[in-house]
């Protein structure tokens, strides 16, 4: 098998990388918005025979784990969950992240969440802990 290299994506790569998310647009959910995020970069993977794909990504600011006090009223719930929202606009400024993500279980946190302007996605989100992946200098050749 040929050794993929990745790097960043070069402006000479711009009609390909256009081409190719045009022809995948039925599977990739590409967002022509993150190209506004200051996070986002393009990686591209090549090998001898030239590009093989191209990988955008982006900052994001992903909240985790809901933790309302039990017994709290519903519109306490929602007054705090509607200030930590505006909280998380202000670190996704800092971060340079375009985008919030918010996982939500039961309908009710769904329903606050679509009332603060977050959409449900379509697709499955996938999770991948840095923590449990091979370093660089462990992983396969």
């Amino acid at each position: 098998m040929k050794r993929i290299r990745v790097n960043d994506a070069r402006a000479a790569n711009v009609r390909e990388f256009n081409e190719w998310m045009y022809r995948n647009r039925d599977k990739n959910h590409f967002d022509p918005e993150m190209f506004t995020y200051p996070s986002m970069h393009i990686l591209a993977a090549e090998d001898n025979d030239g590009l093989v794909l191209f990988l955008p990504f982006h900052a994001v600011i992903m909240s985790d784990s809901l933790a309302p006090k039990p017994g709290a009223s519903r519109l306490k719930i929602s007054l705090a969950l509607r200030e930590c929202v505006y909280r998380l606009l202000e670190e996704a400024k800092r971060y340079g992240a375009g985008e919030i993500y918010f996982v939500a279980q039961d309908e009710e946190t769904k329903q606050f969440a679509k009332s603060q302007g977050y959409e449900e996605m379509q697709g499955t989100v996938m999770r991948l802990k840095a923590k449990d992946v091979p370093t660089l200098e462990d992983r396969p050749q």
